[in-house]
């Protein structure tokens, strides 16, 4: 049942919003790559950012399994490993072919490069909200 809450969208409002932002990030392999990371596996926007091609690629494909370590993890004692959804897998296959297509990349390579300077992560600043990312295009 949909109860509207003043202020509040109702829950098919709330799942018009998010697929008309998923249909804008159709081109955007990168940023749909980010967006289902984050939506699918619960990872925390420094955890997606700290990742390396290593993190999640093995062999030619993308890992069933990602492990984000401890260093990058807020209060923990160590790392944790999430399973991937398959499409959240697919949306990182694209994104790291695009990524890969100028040659192979080294495993320490950010899978979420920043434009200023050689392998620096996007800083959680330029990162806004998946929104603003989609709507700026």
């Amino acid at each position: 049942m949909n109860v509207l809450v003043k202020g509040r969208k109702t829950r098919s409002e709330r799942r018009r919003s998010i697929r008309n932002l998923f249909d804008r990030l159709a081109e955007l392999s990168r940023d749909r790559a980010l967006f289902l990371l984050g939506v699918k596996s619960g990872f925390r926007i420094s955890e997606l950012l700290s990742l390396q091609v290593g993190d999640v690629w093995r062999g030619a494909q993308v890992a069933a399994r990602v492990t984000v370590r401890r260093r990058h993890m807020k209060r923990q004692l160590e790392g944790r490993t999430v399973l991937l959804h398959p499409e959240a897998r697919a949306a990182l296959a694209a994104w790291l072919g695009e990524l890969q297509a100028g040659g192979p990349c080294p495993p320490t390579t950010y899978v979420f490069q920043s434009r200023k300077g050689r392998n620096r992560p996007i800083s959680r600043c330029a990162c806004k909200s998946p929104n603003s990312v989609a709507c700026a295009r």
